[in-house]
């Protein structure tokens, strides 16, 4: 068991171009291991041979990247879990209860200061903030090894992702918008979309970026990239992850002080209810470097702040926790809230 455990961390797949499934060679691979894992037909590995132009298929050049059609590669169908929301959740018009799966077909949307996660079968997670819309198109796992083939749409909105988190690296994770297709290879993304403009902001690993009217662009950690529907293309460097000066517990949240970001235009703050970020309860938003920040409910709140410059790009997570507070809440789960946008307060900490 520990074997294979190692043996799927050590796999290189390196996610979808087009078509193509695409795969790093490793040390003792052959294109007949490759073929009967991959396609469960070894005799598979001469149409890989011939496509990869490859002269031995015993003696593959380490580090290579070699394709393999998807038309090859059995799939079968899965299924992704809602296990976090929070305020108004529908799947395909219908409110949603924690627990409840997506499929094929099926689409989620959020209302107003509502948030939504969910985990498909590889640990993959995918969080979606207020007033998003996202078509699961399609979720697939690999039947020969534990890899997802899934394609969102986002029509509307934005998304966070975390693509295989344990490292064993993707099969095919593209999030599709209505100007651009993002692929995703083992990494943490977020990406928003309306219907002139899709925005991307890759924090950790690889993806690249394709349109009509442009060629595929790769992206580095710590880039982001915005796409129109013209296909001007801006790629910049994120804004690092803003320092925290201060930070002191007041009655009902948190006030901090950020050393001032001169390229900083304002600064999202979104807070979970766990450290990885994935279960988003609130999100806030400051001009200055100084704020408060305030609980919505009982137990532990994760605030990743992050500075938004000139063009829109949020950037790197600065993470800070702080205490909840019980609060009243309203018919639909959501906090009560006074005329100028505060939480209230029910009992003690």
């Amino acid at each position: 068991m520990l074997a294979l455990t190692h043996s799927l961390v050590m796999a290189q797949p390196q996610g979808a171009e087009k078509e193509l499934f695409t795969y790093r060679i490793q040390p003792n691979d052959t294109l007949i291991k490759l073929a009967k894992d991959y396609t469960l037909d070894a005799g598979n590995w001469q149409v890989l041979q011939e496509l990869n132009h490859i002269e031995d298929p015993y003696k593959l050049p380490i580090g290579k990247v070699i394709s393999i059609p998807f038309s090859l590669i059995p799939v079968r169908a899965s299924t992704g879990v809602l296990v976090h929301r929070q305020g108004q959740v529908l799947i395909n018009g219908v409110t949603a209860a924690t627990e409840d799966t997506v499929q094929s077909g099926d689409t989620l949307s959020t209302g107003a200061n509502s948030y939504a996660t969910i985990e498909l079968e590889d640990e993959s997670s995918i969080s979606i903030p207020a007033q998003s819309s996202l078509l699961f198109k399609q979720i697939n796992q690999f039947v020969g090894v534990p890899l997802s083939d899934v394609i969102f749409e986002l029509n509307d909105g934005a998304l966070e992702t975390q693509a295989a988190p344990d490292g064993r690296g993707v099969g095919r994770y593209e999030v599709h918008t209505p100007v651009s297709i993002t692929g995703v290879r083992g990494t943490k993304i977020r990406v928003s979309s309306s219907r002139t403009q899709s925005r991307t902001e890759l924090v950790q690993g690889q993806a690249h970026i394709e349109a009509e009217a442009i060629q595929p662009r790769m992206l580095q950690a710590r880039q982001g990239a915005a796409l129109d529907e013209q296909g001007r293309l801006l790629v910049v460097d994120l804004p690092a992850a803003p320092q925290i000066r201060t930070a002191q517990a007041v009655s009902g949240g948190l006030q901090v002080a950020l050393e001032p970001d001169a390229q900083a235009r304002y600064y999202h703050v979104q807070i979970a209810s766990d450290p990885k970020g994935q279960h988003i309860i609130d999100h806030q938003q400051f001009d200055e470097p100084e704020f408060s920040l305030s609980a919505i409910q009982a137990g532990t709140h994760y605030a990743f702040i992050r500075a938004v410059d000139e063009q829109g790009f949020m950037g790197l997570d600065t993470m800070i926790d702080f205490p909840g507070r019980q609060v009243l809440r309203s018919g639909n789960g959501q906090p009560v809230r006074t005329a100028f946008g505060l939480v209230v307060f029910s009992g003690a900490f």
